[in-house]
């Protein structure tokens, strides 16, 4: 029978209260390591946010700083990268695609560098790589191989450019960094890379260059709207013919990932306008909406299509509105630099020049046709003559319809 106490109570045998002593005990230990490892853990994690650039997931400067004191002393040949024109593409597509290029960059170093190699992203867009033991032709030769596996954002411009040095100590690490620094601006001079981005602006003039060999409407409009979209990286462009009474879709280029259709978008079919294009038509001047939804001109269907950004510019001739050109995106929220405007704004005036041209061979052609020329001509030389229909297309009727852009 078991003992009890003086108030009745059963007292606990002292085998009993050994156990729920040592049961105490483990638990107080299991409480205190599992404080301790969650500690560890925090400590551990607060640490690698003070070494690691959270953007590449590489060593930043103080996490390079303090892998050089582990070192051995032995020659490291020191790499400096220097992404090129990072602003210009900023400017241009926005600080999401910079930051979108500066995570390929990095994502090709870990795939195509050794695992021994240390990876840093030094600066807003320059790279530190450390390859110890390795030979500098061997590093010259991988990093050329990644420089070329890149793909280019800008027009016939690598990703990188970039200097090698050795050093074998700590110490030796400022001085080799200066060299490799001072090499890798020699190369970006070669490429002609160096001064402003802003009065460079190479995408601008790239662009430029190529809409210069287009001639003809249906050139600009086939082959120019269609770079300029992928050029901006917009999921459709569109081209609109503007009379007085309404507009007519002429022309859509798309991504062809993109499967979704726009409400009322039909090609040559006259509708009346919708508010966005009435007031790029009334005031001459480019529109912009990043976010369309929200935008007090939207057009509903647009909305439920899922239509986040657009860009509308006036292609004019002789200071009158003829037609609009859009960029339209769905897939997401797109940043609208002042570049991409400048680049839409360019694709419509060269459309213009296109059309003007074409309007004065039409002209010039008909009062040859009726045997006009050097009198008054029937045919007025300020009448606006429709640029043929492209390949495939038919002008539909022009019916009064509901249907809306």
């Amino acid at each position: 029978m078991a003992a009890t106490s003086l108030w009745g109570v059963p007292m606990l045998s002292p085998a009993l209260i050994s156990l729920l002593t040592f049961l105490a005990v483990v638990s107080s230990a299991l409480f205190a390591l599992s404080t301790y490892l969650r500690l560890r853990t925090s400590q551990r994690h607060a640490y690698q946010r003070t070494i690691l650039d959270p953007l590449t997931e590489l060593l930043n400067r103080f996490g390079l700083q303090q892998d050089l004191l582990s070192l051995p002393s032995a020659p490291v040949v020191l790499a400096v990268l220097d992404v090129n024109q990072l602003k210009v593409i900023n400017d241009q597509y926005g600080h999401s695609e910079g930051d979108r290029y500066l995570q390929t960059i990095s994502q090709h170093l870990k795939a195509y560098l050794a695992d021994d190699t240390v990876l840093c992203r030094w600066g807003g867009d320059e790279f530190v790589i450390l390859f110890p033991g390795h030979p500098q032709d061997k590093v010259r030769k991988i990093l050329t191989t990644v420089q070329q596996a890149i793909p280019s954002v800008l027009p016939g411009i690598c990703a990188f450019s970039f200097g090698i040095a050795v050093f074998e100590t700590p110490p030796q690490f400022e001085r080799a960094f200066a060299l490799a620094d001072h090499q890798m601006y020699e190369e970006k001079q070669q490429q002609a890379l160096t001064g402003d981005p802003a009065t460079i602006d190479l995408g601008l003039y790239a662009f430029s260059q190529q809409l210069e060999t287009l001639a003809t409407p249906e050139e600009v409009i086939r082959t120019g709207l269609a770079r300029t979209r992928t050029l901006l990286h917009f999921d459709m462009a569109t081209y609109i013919e503007v009379s007085s009474d309404g507009m007519l879709a002429r022309h859509l280029d798309q991504d062809p990932a993109i499967t979704a259709l726009l409400p009322g978008f039909v090609l040559n079919l006259h509708v009346p306008f919708t508010p966005m294009p009435a007031l790029v038509v009334r005031t001459g001047a480019t529109v912009i909406s990043v976010d369309y939804p929200n935008h007090p001109l939207a057009f509903a269907s647009w909305i439920e299509a899922g239509v986040k950004t657009t860009i509308l510019t006036p292609v004019l001739i002789a200071g009158r509105v003829v037609g609009i050109l859009t960029l339209i995106h769905l897939s997401t929220w797109k940043v609208v630099t002042l570049e991409m405007q400048r680049m839409l704004e360019l694709a419509a005036l060269r459309f213009g020049h296109a059309l003007e041209l074409f309007q004065v061979a039409e002209t010039t052609r008909l009062n040859l046709e009726g045997g006009l020329l050097g009198r008054q001509s029937s045919v007025s030389t300020t009448r606006t003559i429709p640029w043929p229909l492209l390949p495939g297309l038919r002008l539909a009727s022009r019916p009064p319809s509901s249907r809306q852009c």
